[in-house]
């Protein structure tokens, strides 16, 4: 009867190998926690000084409230209210050093890096929105809810988007970067990705096989 052959210590050890190549993709790791919290508290400054510039370079346009709380707005100034919009989006263009950054930071981290430039880009636009917002003039029904009523009394409209177009100009901008990046060069994986040689000491104190031990001398096989 043939004895079973203890299993092979190369083969366990490729296993776990194996298994803590794969886990490390979703473990956090020193140094990228750190670039994701830079990076969030960048959105947001640069998100407040858009905000703050969307509100200086936009000029307002307004309701001309009669006597009677009748409201009307002329055909040019129904033109600047796009022009906000313009400014807005045009804004985007700041997405393309930001996709730049996250490449450069996040860009061996494979598919999570697409992940990470869209969120930062939303982030960014939305704070800039919600800055240019919170500067700007209140909605137009509190003011006339305290407007007496008097003679061409002009009330501006807030500085608000009135699409969501500019997100996605935000987006496509930011992930152009990554996408050039991702094309046209050759990114190698980080340390703990990269496959390595199992400790020679583990198997230096590892039994060997019944089979692969020699026989010793004066000893029948």
């Amino acid at each position: 009867m043939t004895a079973a052959l203890p299993p092979d210590p190369m083969a366990r050890a490729n296993d776990r190998l194996r298994w803590r190549r794969w886990w490390a993709q979703f473990r956090p790791r020193r140094g990228l926690t750190g670039r994701l919290i830079f990076l969030a508290l960048l959105c947001l400054a640069i998100g407040a000084l858009l905000g703050s510039l969307w509100y200086s370079l936009v000029d307002l346009p307004g309701y001309t409230l009669n006597n009677d709380f009748y409201a009307q707005m002329s055909e040019a100034d129904q033109a600047r209210i796009f022009q906000a919009d313009l400014w807005l989006t045009v804004f985007g263009l700041v997405g393309l050093p930001l996709g730049w950054l996250v490449w450069r930071w996040f860009g061996q981290l494979g598919w999570p890096c697409v992940i990470i430039a869209t969120l930062a880009s939303l982030a960014t636009g939305q704070v800039t929105a919600w800055i240019g917002h919170w500067l700007g003039p209140p909605p137009v029904d509190e003011i006339l809810a305290v407007t007496q009523p008097a003679s061409d009394v002009v009330i501006a409209v807030e500085l608000t988007p009135h699409t969501e177009v500019y997100l996605a100009v935000w987006v496509a901008l930011t992930l152009l970067p990554i996408v050039i990046a991702a094309t046209t060069t050759t990114v190698s994986p980080r340390p703990w990705l990269q496959p390595q040689a199992p400790k020679a000491a583990y198997f230096a104190a590892s039994p060997k096989p019944r089979h692969q031990l020699a026989a010793s001398p004066g000893t029948d096989v």
